[in-house]
């Protein structure tokens, strides 16, 4: 088989891994589960145990329990997979291939960079990203009224909605944002740009990002979110610093204020999101020049 066609069939094998893993995290969660609803149980029948299983509190246990299992090992897996097949045995140096650019070979370090300007970058692209996606979700859940009453029930499923717990919020903004950009900006963009050349794994790992989240709504937005992230990991080539981008973006949501009061004229809407442009090129540029030229050796 012809090695192009090969890696653009390993590049999924990441997403149907992750189900395999869910459904371990699901069995291992359990378990445990059980072991909680009926500690807290003050009823006296089996329909009252019933309900409690069935209670919104219940299931947001289940799912947190069962998304900490998931990250964890998913996190771990895709972590061993990154490395593995994209490194020398040693863990350090790129296994390099002729169709990936010299220079943005993916790395593990912050060697060679100039972290103010990633910073800076990081800080203009999740409130760009934050803008543009926060205006793409008004125009699609008006357009698809449905996608948002499914968003807003898998919320409460996931516990997402109202006090959310401790547990909730180390998932989203820790344990997700590692698992997801290991899996998808590390070894599915690798394994897709051996097959298809950067922009195709830029869209591919997009994509698959996407789907993963199983919602329209969320998928819509998330396709966006991938696009950028998957980006940055290629001018950059450091899976630490998109890591640390959806961490960033993942942790804004939970303490951004409403301002959807103080847009509410076309003229300003439109200011709105041209901002929101401009913020994330400028991000991406602003990523570009961060990396700087390596050092020959035996030069002082």
């Amino acid at each position: 088989m012809n090695s192009r066609i090969r890696n653009i069939l390993w590049c999924l094998s990441p997403f149907f891994i992750a189900f395999i893993l869910q459904f371990v995290a699901g069995f291992m969660s359990s378990g445990m589960w059980l072991a909680v609803v009926i500690h807290n149980y003050t009823g006296s029948t089996m329909a009252d145990l019933s309900s409690a299983f069935r209670s919104e509190e219940s299931l947001a246990t289940y799912m947190d329990i069962t998304s900490f299992f998931y990250s964890s090992i998913s996190a771990v897996v895709f972590f061993v997979m990154y490395f593995a097949v994209f490194y020398n045995k040693k863990g350090k140096y790129y296994n390099k291939a002729p169709y990936v650019t010299p220079g943005r070979e993916p790395r593990f370090s912050l060697k060679n960079y100039s972290l103010v300007k990633v910073l800076i970058g990081s800080v203009l692209l999740v409130g760009g990203i934050t803008i543009l996606v926060n205006f793409l979700l008004i125009a699609v859940s008006t357009a698809f009224p449905d996608w948002l009453e499914e968003f807003i029930e898998l919320e409460k499923m996931a516990g997402l909605s109202g006090d959310v717990s401790f547990l909730t919020v180390f998932y989203a903004v820790i344990l997700g944002p590692v698992s997801e950009e290991l899996m998808f900006r590390g070894c599915t963009f690798e394994y897709a740009r051996r097959g298809t050349g950067a922009a195709g794994a830029i869209v591919i790992q997009a994509l698959l990002f996407a789907a993963m989240h199983m919602n329209k709504l969320q998928s819509t937005y998330t396709f966006v979110i991938g696009l950028a992230l998957g980006y940055v990991y290629y001018i950059t080539g450091n899976i630490l610093f998109t890591i640390l981008l959806h961490i960033l973006y993942n942790g804004f949501q939970f303490i951004q204020p409403d301002m959807s009061g103080a847009v509410n004229t076309p003229v300003a809407v439109f200011l709105t999101i041209l901002c929101g442009f401009v913020i994330t090129y400028a991000s991406l540029l602003m990523f570009k020049n961060s990396v700087l030229p390596e050092k020959e050796e035996g030069i002082i």
